[in-house]
């Protein structure tokens, strides 16, 4: 999606975030838009529909970009569901003639005239990684605070990429058992909730001044799901 103004982008946060799912697909109908949380829910439908284990390797290479199979079940790699609704498959938003596209905890911004370096961030790829990519012209900043990632295994790039500008963010989590039906062992209930920050940042006029600003808005997610034990 493209967003102009801050006020446009914050109001349209608000807006989808009280919308149906049904509403929703009006919403990006109208919009000529398909978005990251629609390519979500046809993943979601094939998943529901397969019958062979054996077809679950080709489902996951064909939508490694956007999610993982974890525990018999599929998990978003972009959890927000307002920011599922406002990104197309690759992540990737615009504001104010910026680019913004999101990788695990980090959003990378770059002028639209360079798009084209976000092209090698992708979101299976290590953090380390993406950081040696997202130099010259690439604004990283990190939006929520994920769960640390397993060791980099990839060189220390010299000299080594700034990090990425930090926002206050948390992160916990928890889990639950009780077998009250005394039926099956295996299940528990998973709970889980961060704190992140939604982010615009692009050109704006100011008392008739054009000028480069970045606005962030602190915000909750809280998921529970079923997890196998």
């Amino acid at each position: 999606m493209i967003f102009n103004t801050p006020e446009q982008f914050f109001s349209t946060i608000d807006k989808i975030g009280e919308m149906s799912e049904e509403e929703l697909d009006d919403w990006e109908a109208t919009n000529n838009f398909k978005s990251y949380r629609s390519v979500l829910n046809d993943a979601n439908n094939e998943w529901l529909a397969m019958t062979d284990l054996n077809q679950i390797p080709l489902f996951e290479e064909k939508y490694k970009d956007i999610l993982t199979v974890e525990n018999d079940g599929i998990l978003p790699i972009i959890k927000v569901g307002t920011l599922q609704s406002i990104v197309n498959r690759e992540g990737i938003y615009e504001t104010g003639g910026y680019l913004n596209k999101i990788a695990r905890s980090n959003i990378y911004t770059v002028a639209k005239s360079e798009s084209e370096k976000l092209n090698t961030i992708l979101p299976e790829v290590e953090p380390c990684i993406q950081a040696r990519i997202a130099q010259g012209g690439v604004t990283v900043f990190q939006y929520t605070a994920l769960p640390a990632p397993d060791p980099c295994t990839d060189p220390e790039p010299n000299p080594p990429p700034p990090p990425p500008i930090p926002s206050c963010t948390h992160y916990m989590k928890a889990s639950y058992f009780d077998n009250q039906s005394k039926c099956r062992d295996d299940r528990e209930v998973y709970i889980s909730a961060e704190s992140f920050v939604y982010f615009y940042g692009g050109l704006t006029v100011i008392d008739g001044i054009e000028m480069y600003v970045n606005y962030h808005h602190p915000a909750v997610l809280i998921l529970v799901r079923g997890k196998i034990r």
